[in-house]
């Protein structure tokens, strides 16, 4: 079964940067996937419920640990 792409927002990406984290993936809600923000590794872990973002509604993703 293939899963729509959505947009997600890191809701608690200021510990990393002063930007609005936003990115796309067709991963489902409750995955954990890796990114780089600001130069740090990290993971987040995509959520199933929509937040409100100055472009629409888009799908919350939440910073679960920091890497060097």
């Amino acid at each position: 079964m293939a899963f729509p792409v959505r947009t997600y927002k890191v809701i608690n990406s200021s510990t990393l940067t002063d930007k609005v984290v936003r990115f796309r993936t067709s991963a489902p809600a409750g995955s954990v996937g890796t990114m780089t923000i600001n130069g740090h590794r990290t993971r987040v872990v995509l959520h199933g419920y929509q937040v409100h973002d100055e472009r629409g509604p888009v799908y919350a993703a939440e910073l679960l640990d920091n890497y060097l």
